[in-house]
């Protein structure tokens, strides 16, 4: 009985200690990141693009398709803040078929779609939820869905 305690307190310390890292000084936490969000999605997606972009201001990205978006129109990106010091996950971008999985296994255990999507479309909601000194956002922004980060002050 005691090993079986034991066993339980690590199991549950490992599970606590392999949370995501939304910052980072390491390149690989964020590839890792990036990757572990493609997994949480329902279909396969292709990387097309990574790394700093002229056009994003100081931001590492990563940007995925399905293979069936030929047209490319509907992209899944991934948007990382770069500093001096390291990174930190700035937005993800896409469609709500990709990012509500992603928003409900990393930020929102508890999301439940329809809370968000509302029965029309100008009854869109969002979902918002402070972890650590962030406070991430989940939102339609229009033509697409967005997870963003702020810092509170």
């Amino acid at each position: 009985m005691k090993t079986l305690l034991s066993l339980f307190i690590f199991a549950l310390s490992l599970t606590a200690t392999a949370q995501v890292k939304f910052t980072t000084t390491d390149l690989k936490d964020v590839q890792a990141f990036a990757d572990s969000v493609t997994t949480a999605i329902n279909h396969p997606l292709t990387l097309a693009m990574k790394g700093e972009n002229a056009d994003t201001n100081g931001r590492y990205v990563f940007e995925y398709f399905a293979p069936s978006d030929v047209e490319r129109k509907e992209p899944l990106q991934l948007s990382f803040r770069v500093y001096e010091t390291g990174y930190s996950f700035d937005s993800a971008t896409g469609t709500f078929n990709d990012l509500f999985p992603v928003w409900k296994r990393y930020f929102n255990k508890v999301a439940k779609a329809e809370n968000i999507t509302g029965s029309n479309v100008t009854d869109y909601q969002s979902d918002t939820i402070t972890i650590g000194d962030k406070r991430y956002t989940f939102k339609y922004w229009g033509t697409f869905w967005k997870i963003i980060s702020n810092r509170i002050n």
